[in-house]
Formats: C-alpha cells, structure tokens, sequence
C-alpha cells in the first residue's frame, strides 16, 4: 500500500508538473511577442497626420476634431526635416492656403520655440512651478536637455486669452536651447485645470504606461515606432530620476542646425561688405535751425540742432545683389558750442516699431545730440517701419495673403533693414561722406571720418540693435533700450497683436487656439533676424562667424507695457550682460557686479508706477488696458519739469543720469551706476 500510494502520489506530481511546465511556455511566448495577451487600446484620430497626443478621454465635441499641439514635437520631423502639416492649422475663410515649405526647409525647431502644450480642461496656475524651481527634478514642468540631463529653466504660464476648451500652457525657454540637440518636455502629474481637478494623460501616453497595445485608427503612423519611441523617452526619464508612473505626458523634439538659420544674415553681410567701396550716396536736403518753429516741441528743445542732412544711400538688394536699393537717411547735427567744437563721433539710431529715421526729431534725442555733442543719423528698419505697417494692414485687409505670409513679409525685409544699416555704419565711416556734408554745412568743424560710431536703439531698434551689434565691424559700442527678444514671446503682450489678429480674421474666443499654431510654428522664421540667435556671440565674438565682441549697455524698464521683462531678461542671460550693482527687482539667472567697470552693463529701471497701476498690471500674455504711468518721469524731461508723466516703456531715456550714464559709457567704455531715487537702485 505504500508503494502504491508513492506511485500515485508521483503521478500527480508529474502531471502538475506538466501543467506549470505547459502555463510557463504560453507565457513565455506572450513575453517574446510583447502582444499576445496585452489588453488592445484602440485610439481614433479625425485626420490622416494628428498629433498622436493630442486625443483625450471625453474630448467636447467642440475640439474633437484638434490635432495640432503639443509642438515642438517629433513626429512632425521626417526624414531629417521638419513636416508640419498645413491642414493642422486653420486658416479663416478667404485666405490664401499656408504654404509650409520655408518652415519645412529646416532640420529641427527653432532653439528658441514657443512650448506649447493644449488640454481641453485648460490649466490652473495652481502649482505651477517659478524660473529658478524647473531646474528641481520634482518641478512639474521640465525641459531637459538629452542624454546629459541638463534641465533649461522655462517660464510657465497658462494662457489668459482664452478658457477651455481652447486654453493652451505655454513653455517659455529662459535660455536659448543649443542648436543639432534633442530635448524632451516633461509634465508631471499634479498639474490641474481651469477646473480645479488634476489632468489627465493623453490617451496614448495613458494607455503607454498602462502596457497595453495600442492600435490607431484613422491613421497610418505605426504605433508600434512610437511605442519605441516613448519607450526610449520613458528610459532616459527613469535614468535621470524620474519615474514613469509620475509623468502626465512627456515629448521630444530636435533644434535646428545654427547654419541653417545663422547663415540668411551672414550671407546679407557678406553682400554688403563684398560691395564696401562701392555704397554711394546723395544729398537731398539740408536746413538750417530746423526746429527753431516747432510748436509740438517744448521751447527750450527747439534750439539744440544747427542742421538737418537729409539723403539717399543704394545698397544691394538682399536677395538680388545686382540690384540696389534705394535708403533714406537723416542726420541730426548739434548746435552751440557742440557745433563749434571738434566733434569727432557719431551715433547711429535705430527706430521703433512701425517708426523711421523722423524719430531723431523727437525730443529726447534732441536733447541726447546736443548733450553728448554726437550728430545722430537714421534710416528704416525695413521692413518693421512706417511703410511696412501698411503693408501688413493691407496684406490682411485684402486677404491676398495670411498671417503666416505677414510674418514672412516683415522678417525677409527686415534682411534689407539690416543690409541698410550695415551700409549705413560703412557709409559714414567713409572720407567723402563728410567732406560732402562740410560742403553743404558751413562752419562744420569735423574730422575726416569719425573718431567712434556708435549706435543707440530704442523698443524694435533695441531688437534690431541686438542683431545689427552683432554683425557690424564698424560700430563697438551700443545702447540698447526696452528691447528683448524671441518674438513670438512679445506678440500677445503688445497692443497691436489685438488688431493685427482681427484683419487676418481671428475674431473669436475659439481662434484663440488656431492662434497659437501660428506663434508656434513662425518663431523658426523670426530666427533669421532675432536678437536671439546672435545673442551669445555679441559680448564674445565668433571668429568662425567673423562676429568682432562688442560692449552693450543694455536698459530694461520694470513693468514696461510694451516688451516684455522675461524677453528683456532672456536675451541680457544669454548675452552673459551683468547687472549694475544690485537688482531692483529680484532676476532669475542673471549676475549682478559693483561698479563701475568695464565693458557691457545691465540696468533695470523702476517707473515708480502708482500701488493702483501696479496692481492693474497683467499677469499673462496680453498688453495693459491702458498704460501705466510714472510717478516721477514726465514727458519732457531732463530740460524741464512740465508735461505730461511716462509710461515705463518711455522712463529710461527721460532720466538725466541715465543718459550721462550712456554719455560715459560712448567716451569711456565703462559702466557706472548714477541713477539715484531708487529708480535704478534699491539702496
């Protein structure tokens, strides 16, 4: 019997045996194959080439045909170049179609691009996190550099213009992203919408970390590439402290190679110096005292200019050489002992926006001529000036082209504003320039060519001046004022986007959306001629790209109503521009020194704006209601106390100290802090 028993009990065990044997190879199969017995999960796109992470569970039936965001991203790259589809972005009725292909041309997204990320319940500010906090690996927003895991600081902030479902949050790069490089956004759990609750995932980034097999439909991707794909992602996420269960949704994308966006300037350059000897150029006009009957200037601003030289310059065209463009100029020349003295430097001035050479007749820059004893001579940013304002206007207004095409017209123009003014600083580094101007000026004691040229910018020529100190050899030194850069950053926060939206036809809160595919795929074109991109060369030079270092001062205005302070403070960070002593406000990133010394400064300005007008000032992307005004600086200061008060975007040329500052810095290269009041010092 006990035999017996033994025989059967290894029977049994044989047979179970068996049975696990048999359950371990099925299973073994499911894991080989990676399909067999996962759960499918079907995802269901309404367009042939959406986004892949741009469905959701209960999407309103408002939004359930949107494609486009998150962008930058990936998927939208193929074969090495980037292929935004153009049936992704609406255009309103009776608008040329987009033509992608310029965008398309490159290999990767601007270093610079707008991040934006769209959720159909919109976005809290609840827990977003500061600049300084992205840097922490808990931060729920994160833009981390591949492979090296070096995380780039972002300003976040959800959009104000609009309300779910077509709320976006925008990723705003602090720094400029290295060009050739792969980064990836990461979003952690936590973040919550307009409505208080936590968001979810996308499905397909949901459905990614749950394992199951994901199936499209709709669609020809192959789920199976990006499965990769994310996997690699999740990978690179976990080897850097990050765990999978914890991120909501997290992309990549690759930046574009510096050549591809540096060189459209370089090659303008190149024209220009290649044609040096030739530039030539007429005398139009000269007057005498020409503001001495000027009843819009205030009295003592009348009698600061003995002359006015007005003129044309031909410089080639920018994208025909063998043509010539013809340029406007005007030269303001100081009277007085300035006149009668031996000058021997001369500014250069850059515009504002939708502005021209007429502004030298403003009368802060009568004043800035006659005190620093500096002729002060213009010309057209063209493209962004009073000619092409209309131009834009009517292109919108006509609907013979979309905003897409706006953008185009001003950045492709703008390289012959650049040409003009790289002509322009040779010019009158030039012999014969002046010794035709002594000849139509009687008495004009100046030397051959100038001692200096020097070049001062105000708002968009604070913008331009970044980009035209970088490429001319003529011009050392430049004062740049309430400029920034990155332009896609500044277009909701100035009060023309507001109309400029309504002629292009986005006249509702839906729009709103399809707005923001158009700030994000342009910033990549705004490249060509942004700040931005010369920005890490302009106070170090490039030999390879033939960028001599220049010195920059460089004036921000607190609460500024037009630009943007992150846009100012951007580019001061990546130029490597060290404060002046200590900040007035507290500033992410950027190194604050004593002065004085030498070379390139950073000053932050403090309009003194009423308690009232700073807490009406916005948070978020649009302008102010009405502007905001200083409690100290009028209108007509430094010559008098009379006019009306400042907005902040005005304060920095208005002080009397601060433009000696300037007058210093021109003469002796060196920086000092003179502004008192606590305008421009805390202590």
């Amino acid at each position: 019997m006990f035999f017996g028993g033994d025989v059967l009990n290894m029977k049994k065990v044989l047979r179970d045996s068996l049975f696990i044997f048999s359950l371990s190879l099925a299973f073994s199969s499911f894991q080989f194959y990676g399909c067999g017995g996962k759960e499918k999960a079907k995802i269901i796109f309404p367009k042939e080439k959406c986004n892949i992470l741009s469905r959701y569970e209960n999407m309103p039936e408002e939004v359930k045909g949107e494609c486009f965001f998150p962008y930058p991203f990936e998927q939208f790259m193929y074969q090495g170049k980037v292929s935004v589809p153009s049936e992704l972005i609406w255009v309103p009725d009776g608008y040329p179609q987009l033509d992608m292909s310029f965008i398309n041309s490159f290999d990767g997204f601007s270093p610079v691009n707008q991040i934006i990320y769209w959720h159909p319940d919109g976005f809290s500010r609840e827990g977003l996190p500061a600049p300084d906090e992205t840097l922490n690996h808990n931060s729920l927003v994160q833009l981390i550099e591949w492979g090296r895991g070096n995380r780039i600081p972002v300003f976040v902030e959800p959009d104000v213009r609009s309300e779910p479902p077509y709320q976006v949050l925008y990723i705003r790069p602090l720094f400029k992203m290295k060009n050739s490089s792969r980064y990836v956004v990461v979003i952690k759990k936590g973040l919550k919408g307009m409505n208080g609750n936590l968001l979810e995932s996308p499905l397909f980034f949901k459905y990614l970390v749950q394992g199951k097999n994901i199936v499209f439909e709709g669609m020809s991707e192959d789920a199976g590439k990006w499965k990769k794909h994310f996997e690699e992602i999740l990978n690179f996420l976990e080897s850097i402290g990050i765990k999978k269960d914890d991120v909501l949704v997290a992309w990549d994308f690759k930046t574009a190679s510096e050549e591809l966006i540096i060189n459209h300037l370089l090659s303008v350059k190149k024209t220009i110096y290649d044609y040096k000897g030739r530039i030539t150029f007429v005398i139009d006009k000269v007057e005498q005292n020409p503001y001495s009957n000027d009843n819009s200037l205030a009295e003592p601003y009348r009698n600061l200019i003995a002359y006015s030289v007005s003129g044309r310059f031909y410089v080639p065209k920018y994208d025909n050489s063998s043509q010539l463009f013809e340029a406007g100029f005007k030269m303001n020349i100081p009277s007085g002992k300035c006149f009668s003295s031996h000058m021997t430097r001369v500014m250069i001035f850059g515009h504002g926006l939708f502005g021209s050479y007429e502004e030298i007749s403003s009368n802060h820059l009568l004043y800035v001529s006659s005190f620093m004893c500096l002729p002060i001579v213009a010309t057209k940013w063209i493209g962004i000036d009073d000619t092409a304002r209309g131009k834009v206007f009517e292109i919108g207004a006509s609907k013979s082209g979309n905003m897409l095409d706006a953008v185009k017209y001003v950045v492709f123009n703008l390289k012959q504003g650049h040409a003009n003014f790289l002509a322009l600083a040779i010019l009158i580094n030039n012999q014969s320039f002046w010794q035709e101007v002594k000849s139509k000026v009687y008495g004009f004691n100046f030397p051959e060519k100038p001692s200096e040229i020097v070049y001062y910018g105000i708002s968009n020529g604070a913008i331009q001046g970044g980009t035209f100190m970088a490429l001319t050899d003529e011009v050392k030194k430049g004062v740049l004022d309430v400029g920034g850069a990155i332009w896609t950053s500044l277009l909701e926060r100035n009060k023309s986007w507001d109309l400029l939206k309504k002629i292009f036809g986005f006249t509702t809160k839906e729009h709103e959306l399809e707005l923001k595919k158009y700030i994000a795929v342009s910033q990549i074109i705004f490249d060509l001629v942004d700040p931005i991109t010369f920005a890490e060369y302009v106070t170090r030079g490039n030999g390879n790209l033939g960028i001599v270092p220049k010195l920059i001062f460089y004036r921000e205005a607190l609460y500024d109503e037009q630009v943007a302070n992150f846009a100012t403070e951007t580019y001061i960070r990546v130029a490597g521009i060290p404060g002046i002593n200590k900040p007035v406000k507290n500033v992410f990133g950027i190194e604050f020194k004593d002065d004085p010394f030498e070379g390139s400064g950073f000053l932050q300005v403090d309009p003194k704006l009423s308690p009232g007008d700073v807490q009406k000032f916005p948070q978020g992307n649009i302008p102010p209601l009405s502007d905001p005004l200083s409690t100290r600086v009028q209108k007509n200061m430094p010559l008098e106390s009379s006019g009306d008060y400042a907005s902040p975007h005005e304060v920095p040329r208005r002080v009397k100290e601060i433009i000696e500052m300037q007058k210093r810095f021109y003469e002796e290269g060196r920086i000092y802090q003179l502004c008192s009041d606590k305008i421009c010092d805390p202590d």
